[in-house]
Order: structure tokens, then C-alpha cells, then sequence
């Protein structure tokens, strides 16, 4: 809080007072209760300035510490920003290279489907032209020794 003239002229006022209580007191004089009452005053202003000054530093850490605070979550918010962009493009990165690799297996397994078929065709071919030959053989030798 800041002290008005008003405050400085009644400190003064009182301060003043006190040194004579003060003196009148230091020669073991008795004192009065306005007196006593004076003192009381003064010492309870003194108090009061210094628990005001505290207040201010007190008030002036808060500031500094909402400051501070402030700092902090712009700070976090600005890397989670960050964080959330690298993420977002390592997740579509690894979704491309992802579709890129199932795109090459399916390309390799239909190229390796197809040269299967065409074995297995060839493997049939071969098969049935074999039995073929030998069906035809076997009914070529049927056909001699029934002649004979």
C-alpha cells in the first residue's frame, strides 16, 4: 500500500510523542495509559508499515510467479503444438511407406500367382500330353498284337 501525507504527518505526530514518552520513560518516570496507550499506537503503525511492506513483496512474487507461470504454459503449449504436428506427420509418413509396402506385396504375389498358374498349366500340359503318348501307345500295341 502506498502512504498517503496524511500517514506521514500523523506518523510524525506520533513519533514524536513516543520520543517524549520515551525519554520520560527512560527516567523512570510513570506513565500515563494515554501514554502507554501513545506507544502502543506507534509500535502497532510500525507494525503495520512492515507487515504492509510484506504484503507488497508478497503481491510482487505472486506477480512475478503468474509471470513465470504464464511463461511456462506457453512454453508447454507451444512443444505440445510441436509434438502433435511430429507426430501427425510420422503417423502419415509410416501410413504411406505402410501403403507403399502392402501396394509391392501385392504386386509380387499377383506376379508370383500368375507364374504358379502358368506352371501348374505347363505341369497339366505335360501330364496329360505324357498320358496321352502312352494311351496312344499302349492302344497302338493293343492294335498290333490283336492283328497278329
Amino acid at each position: 500500500m502506498d502512504k498517503t501525507n496524511i500517514d506521514d504527518v500523523y506518523l510524525e505526530m506520533i513519533s514524536k510523542e513516543a520520543e517524549k514518552i520515551a525519554t520520560k520513560f527512560a527516567e523512570q518516570k510513570q506513565l500515563t495509559d494515554s501514554e502507554i496507550h501513545t506507544l502502543v499506537l506507534k509500535t502497532q503503525y510500525n507494525h503495520i508499515n512492515h507487515l504492509d511492506k510484506k504484503l507488497d513483496e508478497v503481491t510482487q512474487s505472486v506477480k512475478n510467479l503468474e509471470h513465470k507461470f504464464e511463461r511456462l504454459e506457453e512454453t508447454t503449449d507451444r512443444r505440445l503444438s510441436e509434438l502433435e504436428e511430429k507426430t501427425d506427420r510420422r503417423i502419415s509418413e509410416l501410413e504411406e511407406k505402410t501403403d507403399r509396402r502392402i501396394s509391392e506385396l501385392e504386386a509380387k504375389m499377383e506376379k508370383e500367382v500368375a507364374l504358379l498358374r502358368e506352371n501348374i498349366k505347363t505341369e497339366i500340359h505335360k501330364a496329360i500330353s505324357t498320358q496321352t503318348k502312352w494311351f496312344v501307345g499302349g492302344a497302338g500295341v493293343l492294335v498290333v498284337l490283336l492283328k497278329l
